[in-house]
């Protein structure tokens, strides 16, 4: 019986988290500048500081999200012989998702300015796994969610993981098709 389970990796997150404090430490040391000091003199930037400002709380967001993730200690993802297993905030409630059932699994990338990876899985019929959300407002969530990821079943940003986006679509196409023959 297959049992894989994809967890953080720590490393990775860890160097997130110095990246995310050296930027946000510099945003900072910028908004003390431009703004006098933090406005104790007379003399400041109000465009930069209206600049400044946003840049800090995306920054310390992302600084957050990142600390968030290194005290995870369970796992992602679960592969096993019948499916496959998401945890994440929507994905508690759907459970396992039988080979038999995804359609395909694909890699899409977001070129913002945090450079997201995501592993997209989907499904035949999507809405006989998300009809087992029974909380309504975590339902709206998931399909808000959902929208923004191409309608995909699951979704997983994989730059953090402890396995690389190659390897586990390997392993999803090589699962999906020994389903497809059963």
């Amino acid at each position: 019986m297959l049992q894989q389970d994809v967890y953080i990796s720590q490393k990775k997150v860890q160097k997130n988290i110095i990246l995310c404090s050296f930027l946000f430490l510099s945003f900072l040391g910028g908004l003390w500048y431009v703004s006098g000091s933090f406005f104790t003199q007379d003399d400041y930037e109000p465009a930069l500081v209206l600049i400044l400002l946003p840049c800090l709380v995306i920054i310390f967001s992302k600084l957050l999200k990142e600390i968030r993730f290194l005290s995870n200690t369970s796992p992602f993802i679960t592969i096993l012989n019948e499916g496959v297993v998401f945890y994440e905030d929507h994905f508690d409630q759907i459970g396992l998702v039988k080979w038999k059932d995804i359609e395909h699994c694909d890699d899409f990338s977001i070129n913002n300015f945090f450079h997201e990876h995501y592993l997209m899985v989907y499904v035949k019929n999507p809405d006989y796994y998300s009809s087992r959300i029974k909380d309504k407002k975590q339902l709206s969530q998931y399909f808000r969610a959902s929208k923004n990821n191409q309608n995909a079943l699951l979704w997983v940003e994989t730059k953090r993981l402890d396995l690389d986006v190659i390897e586990i679509k390997k392993i999803f196409f090589q699962m999906i098709e020994a389903n497809k023959k059963n």
